[in-house]
């Protein structure tokens, strides 16, 4: 499996972070990129755990409405959305169908009460 995608790998900051990956979404969500995403840290399959072993990967341009916003892969991956406005972020974090860990970075301390 050859692994898609770009950008700068900063394996040393994370080299002893080991996560393993079982299912094939997972996989895909670590080696294949939609139209306009790029890595900010391109994960890596790392020794051991019987291929199952994965550094973390952090996923730039992930469209709302995309496979990886929608898919719950349960993998050492992040995907950043940018949003709009503080009412776009609640839309895109409340469309997939589960739960999903999301954080926000805000410069407005009435917008983080609200989305808290």
């Amino acid at each position: 499996m050859s692994v898609v995608g770009h950008g700068q790998r900063t394996e040393h900051v994370l080299q002893d972070k080991r996560f393993f990956v079982e299912r094939a979404t997972q996989v895909e969500a670590l080696t294949e990129l939609d139209s306009g995403e790029s890595w900010l840290l391109q994960p890596r399959r790392l020794e051991g755990g019987g291929g199952r072993l994965w550094s973390p990967g952090i996923r730039l341009g992930v469209r709302p409405g995309s496979w990886f916003h929608l898919t719950e892969c349960f993998g050492p991956v992040l995907g950043v959305v940018r949003a709009a406005d503080l009412n776009h972020a609640i839309a895109v974090q409340n469309a997939p169908s589960f739960g999903l860990t999301a954080g926000l970075h805000a410069l407005d301390p009435a917008e983080v009460s609200e989305w808290a």
